[in-house]
């Protein structure tokens, strides 16, 4: 039986611990509970919470990379993308601070992705989007 891990948000600090538990040679339950539509872009990176013209306050370079750097997500979107996003393709760099729904953006797409590989790597990784964690009940029987 795997061991069944939860994950409350699916923001920065969640899509961090995602990463680190399906490099894990050993399989895990794990599912990520979030309280947006969207999961994957964190509040502080949400469209509906920030105005496009909102800069995020890291440079893409002290972003560590999750399955890739901010620069080579950006380097591979369509320029209609860019044109969304408010980036000119000539302008991207590692120096660069982007407005915060870029973030947003990359996050979900990188969220995304490693699901999927956690999923082919042998995790079990459920994303229950628009479900808001109230309360956790630690009852004995579930702890090993």
């Amino acid at each position: 039986m795997n061991s069944k891990i939860a994950i409350i948000g699916s923001g920065p600090t969640g899509i961090y611990t995602l990463k680190g538990l399906i490099a894990s040679s050993t399989p895990f339950d794990i599912t990520i509970f979030e309280s947006e539509n969207e999961p994957g872009k964190g509040t502080p990176y949400h469209p509906d919470l920030n105005d496009r013209a909102m800069l995020s306050n890291i440079a893409s370079v002290e972003l560590p990379p999750i399955t890739e750097t901010l620069v080579d997500w950006l380097r591979r979107q369509s320029d209609e993308d860019l044109q969304r996003l408010g980036v000119e393709r000539s302008l991207i760099s590692d120096r660069e601070f982007y407005p915060r729904v870029v973030l947003g953006e990359y996050l979900q797409a990188q969220f995304g992705r490693l699901v999927e590989a956690g999923r082919k790597n042998g995790h079990g990784v459920e994303v229950k989007a628009a479900h808001r964690v109230v309360d956790i009940e630690l009852r004995r029987e579930d702890i090993r």
